[in-house]
């Protein structure tokens, strides 16, 4: 399989290339983040998103996310941090985790699978260097599988087993990988699976490659049960 990006999905996408920034948006998807705003008046926007810490839902060395509201909207901002002068040198050379994040988001989609929708990644770089990195996507209201799979009849729980297994298959289809299966990484809504947090998935150029990851996605999806018995038992074939 290749790695580059379908038409179809390109079709989707505006850049935007400036001094000191590159961006990508989600043609249509948005007024409150959209080419027609500066790319520091942007940048200002974020980083205003972390400044309350009530937005904050988590903060880390690595990552700090928070819920904004814009126009009426909610979405959910990332902002990659450096953990030290070393770690941001190293990793300003690199395609950052908010451009893999972007780009996987479209390759799940591409291959029909549910994502929160992408609105914008956002690059603050100093000539190639790449200096900090946003992600921004639509806020999904759906319930974590983590806790959503207890609370539901046997009947609800093998819907979900079902739709577990098809998305395998899609996974293997397209050798996708999600790299983070924690049971927080996955919503359910309407019946349907959500991926979220997709730092870390790849679409993998060698069935050898895929067949690795998939086995450390399948093993980490299946550790989130591994308390409960009766809930690991619905995806024993998946």
């Amino acid at each position: 399989m290749g790695n580059h990006t379908p038409k179809r999905i390109k079709s989707l996408i505006s850049r935007q290339k400036t001094q000191g920034f590159f961006c990508q948006y989600a043609a249509g998807c948005s007024q409150a983040f959209s080419k027609s705003t500066p790319l520091d008046q942007q940048l200002l926007t974020l980083e205003a998103v972390f400044f309350n810490t009530k937005n904050v839902l988590k903060h880390d060395r690595t990552t700090s996310v928070a819920l904004c509201e814009q126009l009426g909207q909610r979405y959910i901002v990332k902002r990659y941090n450096a953990r030290n002068p070393w770690h941001r040198l190293t990793r300003s050379v690199k395609p950052s985790r908010a451009a893999r994040c972007w780009k996987m988001s479209y390759q799940f989609k591409h291959a029909g699978l549910n994502v929160a929708e992408p609105i914008m990644m956002l690059e603050k770089r100093l000539g190639p260097l790449r200096a900090s990195a946003y992600f921004v996507s639509h806020f999904d209201a759906g319930t974590e599988l983590l806790h959503a799979l207890p609370k539901m009849t046997n009947a609800e729980q093998n819907q979900v087993a079902c739709v577990i297994k098809n998305a395998f298959k899609t996974m293997q289809t397209h050798y996708l990988s999600h790299g983070d299966m924690k049971a927080s990484n996955l919503l359910w809504r309407d019946g349907k699976l959500v991926f979220i947090d997709l730092d870390a998935a790849k679409r993998h150029i060698s069935k050898h490659t895929w067949q690795a990851a998939h086995k450390k996605d399948r093993q980490r999806f299946l550790k989130n049960w591994s308390e409960h018995p009766n809930l690991l038992s619905l995806f024993s074939d998946a």
